[in-house]
């Protein structure tokens, strides 16, 4: 007998001396108690010694306890950026997810930690850790911008513990470099201030097809944001899909105001972070095209499969044809300018039907200074804005730089009237020599007319600028 009771069978091996009991299953931290009662004899008719004293009698008794539902440390499954990666962004948002729920959440920022290898020092960060479907994620957010052409080590302590107590056993390191190019910020939408005038609701679009009405929604989260930009708030879309239906497509519309008036060009990369629920839900971004006042035309990006948990920078290389998807338009980006038309999600058959994405820092980037190393030369000693050349210029011209001290740069380009006509960069960067092209066009991407302009740089408080020339 067994107690509690257990279904299972009994079978002896062939030498008839092992006697063997499968139970089918077992609950989970329960005491058994096994017997074989004293009556019970041998092959021979000798009765059972079930205490071992010699003497026949006596039951035999074995006592065991079921293990724990869990017995096992928690895993790590995805690490950003990847162990031995180069060219990360100068700006990245670290990810570690585990395949449970870890904790105490007190202890996770003194087991996890951020290393630039060359100073031994760690930059300052942002922690968070989010519980998104039974798994952990911590995302690390740096205060400031990488040191460019820099490597970095992701770090983890031994002693995460799951729900059970498990421990994470051992040291895990994970190096990444950095590259050397900024990335130059134009915002659609960062988010921050009329979404849901901005943006109409989830169920407005008359392309939707394939959802739950009930279960769909567009709403504003202060929960979840990019600590990055230094974001307060974010755009939810909840999606439920009809799973019977054929196709499935839920239209975040874009409608108005300051995001819908950003208009660009093909020369840049259209970025966003997305706050990942690991469903296996596909996004992706629409466009209108046109010619900056008449928009007839709509084309997509191609399709991203939300497979990751927590915050990721998902791109669409304007420039790159193999990046395009298809809709309502040829397939091709061949206007002369585009606005943001919506951001889209679908379904694939057999993924979870229902849940939520989060998008924050709708933006265009395009490539902007890059450090130059120059062979043996000497440190700068002074902060010095250099003159452009050529000059006159058309259409673009370089401009050098000096920086003594590494710190936050911000060079701006400016009309006579003092308007801003582009940020040409707006990043931290190391001390050194550092050069830029600037290409004659404004945030939009549109070409600026002949004349005189004013570019200007400022790093901790100090200010230099000085005058250039366009000439068509």
């Amino acid at each position: 007998s067994i107690v509690p009771s257990v279904n299972g069978s009994i079978r002896w091996t062939n030498d008839t001396k092992r006697l063997i009991f499968e139970p089918d299953l077992l609950d989970y931290e329960t005491d058994y108690v096994v017997t074989i009662v004293d009556s019970a004899k041998d092959i021979h008719g000798h009765l059972l010694d079930g205490d071992n004293d010699g003497s026949a009698g006596a039951d035999f008794v074995l006592t065991f306890r079921s293990s724990a539902v869990d017995i096992y440390p928690p895993e790590l499954i995805a690490i950003y950026p990847p162990a031995s990666s180069n060219n990360i962004e100068l700006h990245p948002i670290v990810s570690i997810v585990y395949n449970e729920q870890i904790g105490p959440d007190t202890a996770i920022a003194s087991h996890v930690r951020l290393e630039q290898m060359q100073s031994d020092t760690d930059p300052d960060l942002m922690i968070e850790h989010y519980v998104i479907n039974d798994r952990s994620v911590i995302n690390l957010f740096p205060t400031d911008p990488l040191h460019g052409d820099e490597v970095y080590i992701t770090r983890i302590a031994p002693g995460l513990v799951d729900q059970a107590g498990n421990a994470t056993p051992s040291f895990l390191s994970f190096s990444f470099a950095t590259t050397n190019i900024t990335q130059l910020v134009t915002a659609i939408d960062p988010f921050e201030a009329d979404i849901t005038a901005n943006w109409k609701p989830a169920g407005y679009s008359g392309s939707n097809t394939g959802n739950v009405p009930d279960s769909i929604d567009m709403s504003v989260n202060t929960d979840y944001v990019n600590h990055l930009t230094g974001s307060t708030k974010a755009m939810e879309i909840k999606y439920g899909w009809e799973t019977s239906a054929t196709s499935w497509l839920l239209r975040e519309y874009l409608n108005g105001g300051a995001p819908r008036a950003v208009v660009f060009t093909t020369e840049y990369r259209l970025q966003c972070y997305v706050f990942g629920d690991g469903s296996g839900t596909r996004v992706r971004f629409a466009l209108d095209e046109g010619t900056a006042t008449d928009w007839p035309g709509h084309e997509v990006s191609q399709w991203y499969t939300v497979d990751w948990y927590g915050w990721k920078l998902i791109e669409w290389d304007l420039g790159d044809p193999g990046q395009m998807g298809s809709w309502l338009g040829n397939g091709v980006l061949d206007g002369a300018r585009y606005r943001f038309d919506s951001i889209q999600l679908t379904y694939t058959p057999g993924d979870p039907a229902f849940g939520s994405l989060i998008f924050d820092d709708l933006r265009l980037v395009q490539d902007g200074a890059v450090a130059v190393d120059i062979e043996n030369a000497q440190q700068p000693q002074v902060f010095n804005l250099a003159q452009n050349y050529p000059n006159p210029f058309n259409p673009t011209t370089t401009i050098n730089f000096s920086l003594p001290d590494p710190g936050k740069v911000s060079l701006s380009v400016y009309d006579l009237s003092g308007r801003l006509v582009n940020t040409i960069i707006d990043s931290y960067l190391p001390a050194g020599n550092h050069q830029v092209t600037w290409n004659g066009k404004n945030q939009t991407g549109a070409d600026q007319a002949s004349g005189i302009y004013i570019y200007q740089i400022t790093i901790l408080n100090k200010t230099l600028s000085r005058q250039m020339v366009l000439m068509k």
